[in-house]
């Protein structure tokens, strides 16, 4: 079960958390790159995607990895 809001907090288009999911895991995209390929341009969309809990775990494994 995703917690992922439906859609965008401000400005109302569709999220498409699925397709983003499967872009970054399976097809190796990075997290820019897949928000490109589904045409989320609008930075309160892209806002989205990037503050998701399971989103903000891993880029805190990356930036601790980094230290």
């Amino acid at each position: 079960m995703s917690l992922f809001p439906v859609r965008c907090f401000e400005c109302g288009k569709v999220i498409k958390w699925e397709p983003f999911r499967i872009l970054v895991e399976d097809k190796g995209l990075s997290q820019d790159e897949a928000l490109d390929k589904l045409r989320m341009r609008r930075s309160c969309c892209r806002k989205q995607f990037k503050s998701h809990v399971p989103q903000i775990e891993e880029d805190l494994m990356l930036y601790n990895r980094g230290k």
